[in-house]
Parts: structure tokens; C-alpha cells; sequence
């Protein structure tokens, strides 16, 4: 009798007991929660901050091509009809990238801190680097069709391989529009690799007139020695 009641007694303190561990595992897990939820918000603090320093770091407004533009004016005559019409199309083309730019970049200084994964800012840094690209590629058609030949060609030709001045009725006749649209996501790689070509070629251009230079300097030290001994 006195056993029967001290069995009962055990398990009625190990069901308490399993009770409470239920308990403080419900406990533990809500803190668990709270604590998962304290650190994503203190991590999306910490891209916030980054987001802030880049927006900060970075112009409001892209707009490069009024530059261009007026450049392109200037330096019309240089250019025949056919030329000159497609590097105004790609012309309008870096243009639309600015205004998207410009969208994307006062978008997220709407919203980085309230939510700091939202798309925008992913295009928004690619438009900049894809600018930056543009512009080069801009000034090299610009300032080079009277200089180097060479290098401009170079560029007209990878910007026409590239699609980027077929008219608006090419695009839609050849089903182009959205591949191009997505196939310009696809060229920064090749971009960074004509615009590091480009860079190659000054420099070598830069020692050929050095040696030139050089060579000059020889040769009118030699003629001057001649002119001596007549």
C-alpha cells in the first residue's frame, strides 16, 4: 500500500517534471526565434549602413551623354550619314541606361533602410559599372574617328556585332528586342576585355611614339655631326 502510494507519487513529480521541460523547450525555442529574428534585422542594419556608404559614394544622377551629345555635334562633320546615325542610336541607348540609373538610384535611397534586398539596388550598381563602360566606349567613337582609325573601327564594329544599332523596326523584325535587352547583361565581361584592349593599344601607342621619339633625337644628332664635318 505504502509503495503503490510512493510509485504514484514518482510518477505524478515525473510527469510535473516532463511538464515543465516541455515547458522551458517551448521557452528556449521562442527565444531561439527571437534571437534568429534580432540578428536578421542587425544584419539587415549592417547592409543598410553598406548601402548608405555606396549611395553616398556614388553620383544621384548619370548624365554623361549631354557631354556626348554636345561632342557629337561638334565633331558631326567627321562622321558619314550612316555612321553618325547609329552611334546616335547608341547614343539613345546610353541615355535610357541614365534614366534607369537615375530611377533605380533614387529608389534606393528610398528604401535601403526600411528594406535593404529589394532588386533595384543589384541593377542599379550594374547600370553604373555598365555606364562607366558606355561612356568609354562613347568617347573612343567620338574622339578617335579622326586620330585612331584603328581603335575606332574596333569598337564600331563589336557595338554593331552587338546589335545595339539596329533600328527599332530590325529589332522587331528580327524578334531581337528582348534578346538584345537581355544579351546586354550578358556583355560586361566582353566590355571590360575591348575596354582593357583599348587601354593596351594607348599604351603601345604611347611607346611607339616614345621610341619614335627617340629615334628622331638619333637622327638629328647624326645629321647635325654630318653637317659638322661639311
Amino acid at each position: 500500500m505504502n509503495t503503490s502510494v510512493n510509485i504514484s507519487k514518482v510518477v505524478s513529480e515525473m510527469d510535473s517534471i516532463k511538464g515543465e521541460i516541455s515547458k522551458k523547450n517551448a521557452e528556449l525555442h521562442d527565444l531561439d526565434q527571437k534571437i534568429s529574428t534580432i540578428e536578421k534585422k542587425i544584419l539587415a542594419k549592417k547592409v543598410s549602413i553598406k548601402l548608405e556608404k555606396l549611395l553616398n559614394s556614388l553620383p544621384n544622377q548619370a548624365i554623361g551623354t549631354i557631354e556626348y551629345y554636345n561632342k557629337l555635334n561638334e565633331r558631326v562633320h567627321l562622321f558619314d550619314r550612316e555612321n553618325f546615325n547609329k552611334i546616335t542610336r547608341f547614343l539613345d541607348f546610353v541615355e535610357k541606361t541614365e534614366k534607369s540609373y537615375n530611377l533605380n538610384y533614387e529608389k534606393s535611397r528610398s528604401n535601403y533602410y526600411k528594406d535593404p534586398y529589394l532588386p533595384c539596388y543589384d541593377i542599379w550598381i550594374k547600370e553604373y559599372n555598365s555606364l562607366n563602360k558606355y561612356y568609354k566606349l562613347l568617347e573612343t567613337l567620338i574622339f578617335q574617328v579622326d586620330r585612331d582609325i584603328v581603335k575606332y573601327n574596333k569598337v564600331y564594329n563589336f557595338l554593331e556585332d552587338k546589335g545595339l544599332f539596329l533600328t527599332s523596326p530590325e529589332k522587331h523584325n528580327l524578334h531581337l528586342l528582348e534578346e538584345i535587352s537581355d544579351g546586354v547583361r550578358m556583355i560586361y565581361g566582353e566590355l571590360d576585355e575591348i575596354v582593357l584592349k583599348l587601354d593596351n593599344i594607348d599604351e603601345t601607342l604611347r611607346a611607339i611614339q616614345s621610341d619614335t621619339s627617340s629615334m628622331d633625337s638619333h637622327l638629328w644628332d647624326i645629321s647635325f655631326r654630318v653637317s659638322t664635318f661639311d
